[in-house]
């Protein structure tokens, strides 16, 4: 085992440099923001926070106080309005390096990094050992400034659609295997991956099928009994992965598994949240996807791959129309547009760009030619530009929000010890203040007067931050008698 992959890395030595570049890179960038992104990240690290304890009772609010709607999803107690393995996985994280905004990112930072050697692999695997195409590829799934902004919770939906792209690509890296060796043992890898990735996200997870499927009906040799029998078997092992969880949820939490599932139905017919856009939103983003004016060469790559006979002809045809439903899935039929949906068939996209570039480029001619264009190619994916806005002294969002980090992490400083709740900060920065202080219930906004009156009764003693921007305690809680103001200012957003 360990001569196998030395001589892997010594018949392979770009790929592992690569590797290492790329954990760097998204290690840098987890450890960057001491503090919790708005959107969704501060979501996923409470409830992965509370998991720690409680893995199987996903929680949001550790201990309600005050009375709670559990149809909504930002501010209820059972928390499964998202697939609960990527936050097992930063729990489990947590648990090992210490609760922290690095160690919750940490498994992020793992999978984002093996995605460079998956990327890898399926493009050798698809263009028959053709080094510059996978080196390409590679180099673009190293920089993608997308998938960076993901692992470091800046982008919406972070986490969770990083492990949902994750297992997605391992699925399409053990089907492409599968093509070159078809065993059951494959088959199984295939099953084990499509069903984790269902476990992070939905149904999206079964879009290795989809390419298996559509073989099938073009090649009599995937219609073999042996053939149907490694599907069904690949099939099976999915849904065993993914199944138990939706039977526990709809027995332990019936009336908000049946909710969410409700809800998530309806993102095919409606845009929820205000989530809206045109059938082309995801052209529109295909330049921070795929790096500016890359996107250009996808479909000729497309064509490319579908055409030459010197590529794997069967996998390449797999891959298109995996590309290509999920664009037009997302596009024309599912009403909500996020910024994430599209992203997790992106390694797809990198494959093709680099077979059109090597078909383009006659690298033998000059020596340099090859080292060029891939500085240019991770120039153009990297947005270099981003990184230099961000971290700015001029951010004045991000300065703002570290800010207030510490103030939350800070907060038994500014409190009674026996003070249970904590209200009037920003929206939703409750979250924030949860995370790091375990024993407090907090809530952005503040209690009516009749929940009021019931803290009362209980003596229940309140902490409030000063008021802010439109942040301005009534009267009524002024005047509760268990209320302390933080003496502290924290910054308000828009």
């Amino acid at each position: 085992m360990i001569s196998s992959i030395r001589n892997y890395i010594r018949n392979h030595p770009w790929i592992f440099l690569l590797f290492i570049i790329g954990s760097v890179i998204r290690l840098f960038m987890a450890a960057a923001d001491p503090f919790l992104h708005p959107w969704d990240e501060r979501f996923h690290a409470l409830v992965a926070r509370n998991m720690m304890e409680h893995p199987f009772q996903p929680m949001l609010l550790l201990n309600p106080v005050l009375p709670y709607d559990y149809t909504h999803w930002w501010s209820n107690y059972i928390w499964v309005h998202k697939q609960p393995l990527f936050m097992w996985q930063m729990a489990m994280s947590m648990k090992v390096f210490g609760i922290s905004e690095f160690g919750f990112r940490l498994p992020s930072v793992l999978m984002g990094s093996l995605m460079i050697l998956l990327t890898y692999r399926i493009a050798w695997l698809l263009s028959n050992q053709h080094q510059r195409i996978s080196i390409l590829a590679a180099v673009m799934m190293t920089f993608s400034c997308f998938q960076i902004r993901s692992i470091a919770g800046i982008q919406t939906t972070d986490h969770n659609d990083i492990a949902h792209q994750f297992y997605i690509l391992c699925s399409l890296w053990a089907f492409a295997e599968y093509l070159r060796k078809p065993t059951i043992k494959w088959a199984f890898w295939i099953g084990c991956f499509a069903g984790a990735a269902i476990l992070n996200k939905w149904l999206t997870g079964l879009v290795v099928f989809l390419g298996w499927t559509f073989l099938a009906g073009l090649f009599k040799e995937f219609r073999t009994k042996k053939s149907l029998l490694h599907y069904s078997w690949a099939l099976l092992i999915c849904v065993l992965v993914f199944l138990p969880w939706q039977i526990y949820i709809h027995t332990a939490f019936p009336k908000e598994a049946a909710h969410e599932l409700a809800y998530n139905t309806q993102h095919l017919s409606k845009a929820l949240e205000g989530h809206s856009g045109p059938w082309y939103y995801y052209l529109n983003l295909f330049d921070p996807y795929f790096g500016y004016f890359l996107y250009w060469l996808i479909l000729p790559g497309m064509l490319f791959t579908l055409k030459d006979k010197y590529l794997n002809t069967k996998l390449s045809r797999a891959l298109t129309i995996n590309f290509l439903f999920t664009f037009f899935f997302f596009s024309f039929i599912v009403q909500t547009k996020m910024e994430s949906f599209f992203f997790f068939v992106a390694p797809i996209g990198f494959i093709y760009i680099a077979v059109t570039i090597d078909k383009i480029i006659h690298f033998e001619r000059f020596k340099y030619l090859f080292p060029l264009t891939v500085i240019v190619v991770a120039l153009m994916v990297a947005n270099i530009q981003f990184y230099t806005d961000y971290f700015s002294k001029e951010n004045t969002e991000r300065n703002k929000r570290i800010a207030n980090a510490r103030i939350y992490k800070d907060l038994s400083k500014y409190i009674d010890p026996d003070t249970r709740v904590v209200i009037n900060m920003n929206s939703h920065d409750d979250k924030n203040v949860m995370f790091y202080n375990p024993s407090i219930t907090a809530y952005h906004w503040w209690p009516s007067e009749a929940e009021l009156q019931q803290l009362l009764s209980q003596k229940i003693k309140i902490a409030a931050f000063r008021d802010h921007d439109q942040y301005v305690l009534p009267d009524y809680v002024r005047n509760y008698p268990y209320l302390q103001i933080i003496e502290v200012n924290i910054y308000s957003f828009e």
